[in-house]
């Protein structure tokens, strides 16, 4: 587990006006994490207020100044009406603050405690297929403002599909350099060099690539599962969190990432005997997309696309897996037998 210092914790949430002696942890830490969570009673006791620390090894700043992007993009998204948390401002009006240590740099921020959890199996709004439904609405609502800034200076990107305002932001370039470095399967590295030829032939434009959530998978949107719409299986209220790797990518990365992870609901990831169809006839599948609508047309190519960007989803989610895998033969061989043929049935 990671620890934060209790110095540099309770100064970041001293700066946010959190009475430091209330804080408890409340997530994240382990090593693989990307940030760790406490929880404490907001100023003068005010709603709860949730504090996040990033901790950057060897003082990375080009990390940092990727995570303090992305914080100052997420404020016209999340005021846009989207299902997004808006950061709280420091005291002194600042998005975020910063402490170092040693040869670590710390960035915090906080933001509303959302109250609620991740779907469990028996929510009736999960059995009656609501949750699918107002999963699509919300990545649909929150696609449409993302279009919307992609036409604003600060959305602007450049031809490769890096942000041309925060150079920090490399888009889906920089992401896929970054797995592929990770990457000691040479099946897996195949497969994702052939994923990268194809990206590279899609367009770049504002209806079809702007600053995305880039992890938007069930177990990332919250819901209070005492409304009386969750208890009766109609659409619950969602929200949606821990946007540490977002960036600019296709909104069909997005999309992908909720798909793929309704099939780790129902068939677990890329476990022995089970498979991941796409099914544009599948249940959950046709209510994302139903729910995706409202608020926005995925395009006249949506349906072309989607397998190549799950096909990108299940490629990407074996990284941070493979050497867990490694302990499971029969788990390895089956999720790498499934990108191979995913990768024989796109790309031939």
């Amino acid at each position: 587990m990671k620890e934060i210092p209790t110095q540099i914790r309770d100064s970041m949430a001293s700066r946010f006006g959190m009475d430091a002696a209330a804080l408890v942890f409340f997530g994240g830490g382990q090593d693989w994490s990307d940030g760790t969570v406490y929880r404490s009673p907001g100023p003068g006791g005010g709603p709860d207020l949730v504090l996040k620390i990033l901790d950057f090894p060897d003082n990375d700043r080009q990390a940092l100044a990727r995570s303090q992007a992305r914080l100052e993009l997420l404020g016209p998204l999340s005021a846009s009406g989207s299902c997004l948390l808006s950061p709280r401002p420091a005291l002194d009006g600042s998005v975020f603050v910063e402490a170092a240590e040693g040869d670590k740099r710390y960035l915090g921020y906080a933001y509303p405690f959302a109250a609620g959890r991740t779907v469990e199996e028996g929510d009736p709004c999960l059995a009656s297929g609501a949750l699918y439904r107002s999963l699509g609405a919300e990545l649909g609502r929150l696609h449409a403002a993302a279009e919307v800034l992609a036409k604003s200076p600060a959305g602007k990107v450049s031809a490769s599909g890096a942000s041309a305002v925060y150079p920090e932001l490399g888009g889906w370039r920089e992401e896929m350099d970054f797995f592929a470095s990770w990457c000691a399967e040479p099946r897996v590295a195949r497969a994702w060099e052939r994923l990268r030829t194809a990206l590279a032939e899609l367009a770049i434009k504002p209806e079809a690539y702007g600053f995305i959530h880039n992890d938007a998978h069930l177990w990332n949107f919250l819901f209070d599962p005492q409304s009386q719409a969750a208890r009766s299986g109609s659409e619950p209220q969602l929200c949606l969190i821990d946007f540490d790797v977002a960036n600019f990518h296709w909104y069909l990365a997005d999309c992908a990432a909720a798909i793929y992870s309704f099939h780790i609901l129902a068939r677990g990831m890329e476990e022995p005997g089970r498979s991941l169809p796409t099914g544009f006839e599948d249940g959950p599948v046709r209510l994302f997309w139903e729910g995706y609508r409202r608020h926005r047309d995925p395009g006249p190519d949506w349906q072309r696309h989607v397998d190549i960007f799950l096909h990108y989803r299940r490629c990407l989610l074996f990284m941070p897996f493979q050497e867990q895998t490694k302990q499971r033969p029969d788990w390895r061989d089956s999720w790498l037998a499934a990108i191979e043929a995913g990768d024989k049935k796109l790309f031939g």
